[in-house]
């Protein structure tokens, strides 16, 4: 028998109705809209993706590196 935690968690993972996903998301942005910040917003996607790829990168860091030193929030960020 599977392990229904396992299960719900693949699940949850390829789900496409809960978020819209990377590729759908930045699908026909405009180049010269990238890197402005929306009236209403704090940040422009390029900040967004930037964000995204220090936390990624943090995460892996932190999963693999015995020496791992935790990032100042939100300094290095």
């Amino acid at each position: 028998m599977a392990d229904p935690i396992r299960e719900q968690l693949a699940k949850l993972l390829d789900w496409k109705e809960a978020h819209a996903g990377f590729d759908k998301a930045v699908a026909n942005m405009p180049a010269d809209l990238q890197g402005k910040v929306p009236p209403g917003f704090e940040h422009s996607a390029w900040q967004q993706l930037e964000h995204i790829h220090i936390a990624q990168e943090d995460i892996y860091d932190f999963s693999v590196n015995a020496g791992y030193a935790h990032k100042k929030w939100p300094d290095d960020y």
